[in-house]
């Protein structure tokens, strides 16, 4: 007869002891994260020249041309670029007139 009493009990200590579980391994997920993040906020790099200047990049030669980290990221050269008319798009500066 006591058992059927204590189950109740039993159930929601079951359900408080799994969610306190899950919250525990999102806290540990996120610090890990914090703490193990890469640093690379550091060195950063957020535009065409600080790409060309970095180590590993390539530059690709088109017009604009791009520059292209290890990683993938691609950064256009914007002060190659000239506008001329009014079709808004970008030609080669000895182009215009």
């Amino acid at each position: 007869m006591q058992d059927i009493e204590n189950r109740p009990q039993n159930g929601a200590r079951e359900f408080k002891n799994i969610l306190l579980g899950i919250l525990l391994l999102i806290t540990l997920g996120l610090a890990a994260g914090l703490i193990l993040k890469p640093e690379a906020d550091k060195g950063a790099i957020l535009n065409y020249d600080q790409c060309a200047s970095s180590q590993g990049s390539r530059i690709q030669l088109s017009y604009p041309s791009v520059c292209v980290l290890k990683s993938g990221h691609r950064y256009v050269n914007t002060n190659q670029q000239q506008f001329c008319g009014r079709s808004g798009y970008a030609v080669a500066p000895n182009l215009c007139r």
